[in-house]
């Protein structure tokens, strides 16, 4: 058990080096980069493959020999990285990796064969229903993006801005949403795939690297707008080839449905983007929103113009497994957007009781949906078969969790904003913040509660009564302070979070609680220890 823990160290200190060498580049902050900041680099790079190699020996007796060729090159170069710019050291370094892959392909083939064939069994039964190593990978940058949503969403702190955020946002859910039912489709983890997998996960976090600058060119840069629409572009026409990979003769003889709406949106979002690098206009900010406006309306009317056929969904547990994953890194945005907002501040009693009344609402949030939504949601999947499952694996995910999630941007930038006041009480106060607060929780659960009528057909008169009292909360606790406004919502969210839980007692029980025959099945006399 004690070899992960030098590679988190390990993969801690490479962050580290690449966050000093990323800030190196720009002149203001070339000094930065020295003789330290390559040893970071390089030692968090050396240190991850010596703890991997121990991991490796440790369990299935074997040392992978492309992570030894590793540690030696990464031994051997080092000191020359001393005396390389930035960008060198930093390919060098990449140049070591990539060259490791390279290996294993080629001179160590067969050393590298007995690895998966020892691990074969192990990798079957994780990719035969559940969520696999490269989907999490791509999440990680997923959750990169949803944080770059609401810095434009601050940068932009108006109405205007939030829109365009919720635009962006909802790209980068279509897109998700095509990856994880190709995922679900195609449980594969060959080589092709994994590569794949890379390429998306490059394009998507350089989306996320421009996402502050989608709809504004800065001076000196590249154009942020084309960058986003292009690298999106790339990632639809990668999913068109996946589609076509993974389909059978029937759809491919329909796939048109797909391709005619994706390459429609394609093309409006090519014009804005554009508009937005020409000189501004009177009228080019209007241009702009209108052609993102039916670009996002073709991209999403598109899951119905396709058909049920399109969305059939192989494992029940693989998709709703992904969008469980998919609520807790919104959950984590609002979360980080906690910290950003007070970090640079001394912690007073103030903060931590903003703090405290925070984790009070996003607890509540966490229980609205997983408490017994998931559950549900996850066997009536089970359950339904053919088109029914492929029209609740459409409307109930990835419709319905698009306002969740968006639900909970919008809450993370209010937080973002109140939490500020709260730590900067000389800040000025807009209502956007405030504004944004109650709509991202309101949003939420009316979403919550449209999906639990999709899986279930039932609607809770508690959830749909706070909804209203929490609406009706918004205008008059305006005047007060941020600290009694996160306070009153928190606290209006918990009760009714609470109520709402007590009525699900016997469902909860039902849904929680295994069934006799699983009784005792486990209660069968175990054979004794040898």
């Amino acid at each position: 058990s004690l070899p992960p823990a030098p590679m988190i160290v390990g993969l801690v200190l490479l962050a580290l080096g690449l966050k000093r060498a990323l800030s190196s580049v720009e002149p203001p902050t070339a000094h930065h980069w020295d003789r330290l900041s390559v040893f970071v680099l390089y030692g968090g790079a050396l240190l991850y493959l010596l703890s991997l190699t121990a991991v490796e020996r440790r369990t299935i007796g074997l040392l992978g020999r492309s992570p030894l060729l590793g540690i030696v090159l990464i031994i051997a170069l080092a000191p020359v990285a001393v005396h390389l710019p930035t960008l060198a050291a930093v390919g060098l370094l990449a140049a070591v990796l990539v060259s490791m892959v390279l290996a294993d392909l080629t001179v160590f083939r067969r050393r590298h064969r007995e690895l998966h064939e020892l691990v074969a069994p192990a990798a079957a039964r994780a990719i035969g229903t559940g969520v696999t190593p490269r989907e999490l990978f791509l999440d990680l940058v997923v959750v990169y993006a949803f944080i770059q949503v609401t810095v434009l969403m601050t940068r932009h702190p108006s109405a205007v801005g939030v829109v365009q955020g919720l635009a962006v946002l909802t790209l980068l859910w279509a897109a998700w949403c095509v990856y994880t039912g190709i995922g679900n489709a195609l449980r594969s983890e060959s080589i092709v795939a994994r590569l794949s997998v890379l390429l998306i996960v490059a394009l998507t976090l350089t989306i996320g690297i421009a996402i502050p600058q989608a709809f504004d060119r800065v001076p000196g840069g590249l154009p942020g707008p084309m960058i986003v629409v292009l690298c999106y572009a790339a990632l639809r026409l990668l999913h068109l080839a996946a589609f076509w990979r993974v389909a059978d003769a029937a759809l491919r003889a329909r796939a048109w449905r797909v391709t005619v709406p994706t390459v429609t949106a394609l093309i409006l979002l090519l014009f804005a983007a554009q508009a937005a690098s020409r000189p501004p206009g009177p009228d080019t900010g209007r241009l702009e929103a209108a052609l993102w406006l039916a670009a996002v309306t073709v991209d999403l009317s598109s899951g119905y113009l396709v058909g049920r056929r399109f969305w059939n969904i192989g494992s029940a547990k693989h998709w709703t497994d992904r969008y469980e994953l998919i609520i807790l890194i919104a959950l984590g945005e609002a979360i980080i957007s906690t910290g950003v907002a007070v970090f640079d501040r001394p912690i007073s009693w103030s903060v931590i009781l903003a703090i405290a009344a925070n984790m009070i609402l996003l607890a509540s949030l966490w229980w609205a949906y997983f408490d017994t939504d998931a559950i549900v949601g996850h066997q009536t999947m089970q359950s339904s078969t053919g088109r029914q499952r492929a029209a609740l694996a459409r409307d109930a995910y990835a419709f319905l969790h698009l306002p969740m999630i968006a639900g909970l941007m919008l809450l993370a930038f209010g937080l973002r904003k109140l939490l500020g006041l709260i730590a900067h009480p000389s800040s000025t106060h807009t209502p956007l913040g405030h504004l944004a607060l109650f709509t991202g929780v309101i949003l939420y659960l009316l979403a919550n509660q449209a999906f639990r009528w999709r899986v279930r057909g039932d609607i809770r008169p508690v959830r749909i009564l706070g909804i209203l009292l929490i609406a009706a909360l918004a205008p008059i606790t305006s005047p007060l302070p941020p600290l009694w406004v996160l306070t009153i919502l928190a606290a209006t969210t918990a009760t009714v979070i609470v109520i709402d839980s007590q009525q699900a007692v016997d469902l909860r029980r039902q849904l929680r609680e295994p069934p006799p025959s699983a009784i005792l099945a486990d209660a069968r006399p175990m054979k004794p220890l040898q």
